[in-house]
């Protein structure tokens, strides 16, 4: 039987690089040219590195079967989001020229609960996770 390698993949490897050249370098093209757009496209850049980062560190925990994948993505992708949602927020709430349709409506702060929302739903997901690893062992 041949073993699994646990070495993440190149293209894994290469997308992750490739979000965080551009939350990096976005970050510092939307700051020169305080472009709200470009802030914005690099917060979702900034996102799916988390998400990356998650898939990638939660490996170790993964067991076997759907509910395990499961999970791992739940948390990558909910992690991801929360970081994302979290991010907007504190630089709407500092004041950065941010270019999404929700502000230019004047709808952000109704929204006030989407950043704890999905921080306690990614903590929900790291703590199924958890479970499940801990019950395989």
């Amino acid at each position: 039987m041949k073993t699994v390698s646990r070495r993440p993949h190149w293209l894994f490897l290469t997308a992750l690089a490739l979000c965080l050249c551009a939350a990096i370098g976005g970050s510092v093209l939307g700051a020169y040219l305080k472009d709200g757009e470009v802030i914005v496209v690099t917060c979702f850049a900034a996102g799916v590195a988390v998400a990356l980062l998650l898939w990638w560190w939660t490996a170790e925990e993964a067991g076997k079967g759907a509910g395990h994948t499961l999970a791992r993505l739940s948390l990558a992708i909910v992690g991801g989001l929360a970081f994302y949602a979290n991010l907007t927020y504190a630089l709407w709430a500092a004041k950065v020229p941010l270019k999404l349709r929700i502000i230019e409506e004047g709808r952000m702060a109704e929204h006030f609960w989407l950043g704890p929302a999905t921080l306690v739903y990614a903590v929900f997901c790291w703590l199924v996770l958890r479970q499940r690893a801990r019950d395989d062992k």
